[in-house]
């Protein structure tokens, strides 16, 4: 049977692994990140206010559209790695193999994303704040508040895009993943607006925003970050990001299952 320390020194040895690999890769990943970030400035912190959108929006749009759609990003990317794994190398089989079970595994797919994901995207928006200025607006909130509820969103992309690899064949994945999953989610899901705001406009829209998990996670960035009452009351957020987490782990258990145990 295995131990707690031989388990945590496997476990510890793959994130090392991951880690020296994520080494290599690192300057690609901040020059690309460091483009988008700019271009994300340009737009939304200059010219979309020279065509009148409204300064009060910068901040709130940049936190729902820039941050999530680069984190995103990154999870597509470590997904079609799996994906990819899964469908020509298997690695995952050697994975499997390990005297690791599989539970342990498995918080190591979701640990590393986590860790890439924060080494990278955290800098650059903090970067991408500064570099807004005063066009960002004052800061009312929580910064603890805002970096908890920052590892649950990546915490919730580790999960979607994990259970995404093992649910979806690979040709499917390539072809409609972003159409048909990641786009109605950022649409929907006020990456592009405040949910007050665009509900006021459009009431419709209200049911369909509240049964999405981004919504909680966006606006939960917001309103923990900026404060006020315009974004939805952070026990609002937490319920819906905690009854999401709790559905993706579902939905992670049953691709498992239907990949690697499928009898």
């Amino acid at each position: 049977m295995n131990t707690f320390s031989r388990n945590s020194a496997i476990f510890s040895t793959l994130l090392a692994r991951d880690l020296k690999i994520l080494k290599q890769r690192l300057l690609n990943l901040i020059v690309d990140g460091l483009i988008v970030m700019f271009m994300n400035v340009l737009v939304f912190g200059y010219l979309l206010p020279l065509l009148g959108m409204s300064t009060t929006l910068i901040a709130p749009i940049f936190l729902g559209n820039s941050l999530s759609f680069f984190i995103a990003s990154l999870g597509y990317n470590c997904a079609i790695r799996i994906v990819y794994d899964l469908k020509f190398n298997r690695f995952i089989d050697y994975l499997i193999t390990l005297p690791l079970p599989k539970r342990w595994l498995f918080t190591y797919f979701i640990t590393s994303f986590i860790m890439e994901s924060a080494i990278v995207s955290l800098p650059l928006t903090t970067i991408g704040i500064l570099l807004l200025g005063k066009n960002f607006g004052p800061i009312n909130g929580s910064f603890i508040m805002f970096l908890m509820i920052y590892f649950l969103f990546l915490l919730f992309w580790a999960l979607f895009f994990l259970s995404c690899s093992f649910t979806y064949n690979f040709i499917w994945f390539r072809n409609n993943m972003w159409a048909r999953r990641l786009m109605p989610l950022f649409i929907f899901g006020s990456a592009f607006f405040t949910f007050k705001k665009v509900t006021l406009i459009m009431p419709m829209l209200r049911i369909i925003m509240l049964c999405n998990p981004l919504t909680y996670f966006i606006e939960g960035l917001r309103s923990s970050l900026l404060g006020g009452p315009d974004y939805l009351p952070l026990t609002t957020c937490f319920i819906g990001i905690f009854i999401s987490l709790f559905f993706m782990i579902l939905r992670l258990r049953s691709g498992i299952s239907q990949q690697l145990d499928p009898v």
